[in-house]
């Protein structure tokens, strides 16, 4: 691993990066993350609605096969 957690430099680290360029790098990276968990979450709520919508259908479709026996 190239980077650890602590300040001190660790083989193979790059002195140069700053901290500051660290912390964007990261907020870059969280800022994608966040972004498909977005895109999963409106996925997730879209199959939630048709599921539901889904239900409905079938109950519909059962009680007017019971009216008209």
């Amino acid at each position: 691993m190239p980077y650890s957690r602590s300040s001190t430099p660790v083989r193979g680290q790059a002195t140069s990066l700053g901290h500051e360029e660290m912390s964007r790098e990261r907020a870059e990276k969280i800022a994608k993350l966040q972004d498909k968990l977005d895109s999963y979450m409106s996925m997730l709520n879209t199959l939630d609605r048709e599921i539901e919508n889904r239900r409905w259908r079938e109950m519909f479709e059962r009680m007017q096969s019971g009216i008209s026996d």
